[in-house]
C-alpha cells in the first residue's frame, strides 16, 4: 500500500530536525516525509507534488493562509496549545487542527493517522478478507514473567511483519512501566460494540512503541472480567479487516471470561508454566478443563513452555525490552518465533 505523503514546514531549526528524524527512523514505513525550512520553497513543492497531509511549526501563521486553498488536511504544531487538540476548523474540503508540539512524538504521529483516517478505509481489494496471526499468551501458574515475555515476543516478531500488542491482564503494572495513555482497551471494546463498527475509532486507542504498537490495558482491572470471547473475537475481526497488522499478540490474564473462547481466536498459544508439584498440579487442572471446553486438534495449537531464566535485574524506563531483548530472556524468546 502506498505510504502516506507528509510535507513539513517549521522555521524553528532544532524542533523540525528532532520531529523529522523521528518520523524517518520510526515510521519511515509508513510515511514518505519531506521537509522544508523555507517558505517559498514549501508553497512551490505544494504545487508541483500532491501530500496527503500538511503539517506546519513555528512560522505556520502566514504559510496557513497561502495553503487554505488546497484540499489537504493541515496540523497545527502550535507553542500556545496546551490540550491534545485546540480545535478542528475548515470545510469539507479542508480541516485544519490545532494540537501542542510539547507531547510525545507518538502523540503527534497518532493525531497525523487521525487525520488521515480515511486512507483506514480505503484498503485494496485484496487485503480484505486475509488471514492474521494471532498469538495468544497465558500462564495458568501466573508466571511472573508472562507479561515480558509477551513483549519480547511483540518485538522481536515485528522484525518479520507489523505487530499490535493487546494486554488482557489485571493489575499488570504497564502503566506503571510504559507510562498512561489517554485511551485503553475499554474505549476500544466500547467502539466494537455499536451496532455500525467505524473502524477509524479504534485508532486513538492505538499506541506506538519503537518496534511494534499496543493498546494499553483496562485502566480498572475489573473491567478485565467483563470482556467477553465474542468481544475479542470482534476486535480481532475488525482489525484483520481494516489495519496492516500481521501479528497480534494477546497478553491474556487469568480473569478473562469465556476463556476457552478467546483461546479459539488464536492460531498459537505459549502456556507458561514452571517446575515444582503445585505448578504441575495447576497446569494438569487447566489442560483437564481445556479438554471439556474445546475439541481434540485445538490442542495442536498449544506450546507448553518453562522460561528457563529470570528476571533478577530489571532497572524501569524506556529501555526497559532493549535491556531484556539482549539477555536469557530474550534470548529465549527469539527461539520460539
Amino acid at each position: 500500500m502506498a505510504k502516506l505523503k507528509v510535507a513539513i514546514y517549521d522555521a524553528e531549526k532544532g524542533y523540525r530536525e528532532r520531529f523529522a528524524d523521528y518520523l524517518m527512523n520510526y515510521k519511515a514505513n509508513e510515511m514518505e516525509v519531506a521537509v522544508f525550512t523555507n517558505e517559498k520553497f514549501f508553497c512551490e513543492a505544494l504545487e508541483v507534488d500532491k501530500y496527503h497531509l500538511l503539517v506546519l511549526g513555528c512560522g505556520y501563521e502566514e504559510v496557513l493562509t497561502k495553503v487554505s486553498a488546497l484540499k489537504v488536511p493541515v496540523l497545527v504544531l502550535s507553542e500556545y496549545v496546551q490540550n491534545y487538540v485546540k480545535e478542528s476548523v475548515g470545510t469539507a474540503d479542508m480541516q485544519i487542527m490545532y494540537t501542542s508540539k510539547y507531547q510525545s512524538m507518538d502523540v503527534i504521529t497518532r493525531q497525523m493517522q487521525l487525520m488521515t483516517e480515511k486512507k483506514w478505509q480505503q484498503k485494496e481489494v485484496s487485503f480484505i478478507g486475509r488471514e492474521l496471526e494471532v498469538v495468544g499468551i497465558f500462564s495458568p501458574v501466573r508466571h511472573e514473567l508472562q507479561m515480558l515475555f509477551s513483549l519480547l515476543y511483540a518485538k522481536n516478531a515485528a522484525r518479520t511483519g507489523k505487530v499490535l500488542y493487546i494486554n488482557l491482564m489485571e493489575f499488570s503494572g504497564f502503566s506503571e512501566m510504559f507510562g498512561k495513555t489517554e485511551y485503553d482497551l475499554g474505549d476500544a471494546v466500547l467502539q466494537i460494540r455499536q451496532d455500525c463498527i467505524k473502524p477509524e475509532r479504534l485508532l486513538p486507542c492505538i499506541y506506538e512503541m519503537e518496534d511494534f504498537s499496543y493498546i494499553s490495558p483496562f485502566t480498572n482491572p475489573e473491567n478485565v472480567r467483563e470482556i467477553t470471547g465474542e468481544d475479542i473475537r470482534r476486535l480481532i475481526d475488525v482489525l484483520t479487516e481494516y489495519t496492516e497488522y500481521q501479528i497480534i499478540v494477546l497478553d491474556m490474564g487469568m480473569n478473562v471470561t469465556e476463556l476457552a473462547e478467546a483461546f479459539m481466536v488464536c492460531s498459537k498459544i505459549f502456556c507458561l508454566g514452571k517446575t515444582g508439584y503445585l505448578f504441575q498440579a495447576q497446569m494438569k487442572q487447566f489442560f483437564s478443563y481445556l479438554e471439556k471446553m474445546v475439541d481434540e486438534a485445538f490442542s495442536e495449537r498449544i506450546e507448553q513452555i518453562e522460561i528457563p531464566c529470570q528476571a533478577k535485574v530489571i532497572c524501569g524506563g524506556a529501555n526497559l525490552l532493549e535491556q531484556l531483548d539482549w539477555g536469557e530472556l530474550g534470548d529465549f524468546v527469539r527461539t520460539k518465533i
